[in-house]
């Protein structure tokens, strides 16, 4: 069993076409961590992945892609952990 980590953009266009690939995932026993916002929290659970919020994070700033880098990886270094 693999543990996959989405981290997406936060927005209709951008979740929509992945949740079908990430509950096939969950369907295979894969363990799938998605985060993104609140307002997605109940289509991402209906998939079987687990939910994480952005919290503070989000909105990212856009021109420092260095602190949305250093985010992405303290999760998923959490996450791989476990």
């Amino acid at each position: 069993m693999a543990t996959i980590l989405f981290f997406n953009q936060p927005e209709q266009g951008h979740i929509n076409p992945t949740l079908p690939l990430v509950a096939e995932l969950v369907r295979r026993g894969d363990r799938v961590i998605y985060y993104s916002l609140e307002d997605f929290k109940q289509a991402i659970a209906y998939t079987g992945a687990t939910f994480q919020s952005y919290g503070e994070a989000y909105p990212f700033d856009h021109t420092r892609a260095d602190e949305i880098e250093q985010f992405m990886h303290s999760q998923s270094s959490k996450h791989l952990k476990e």
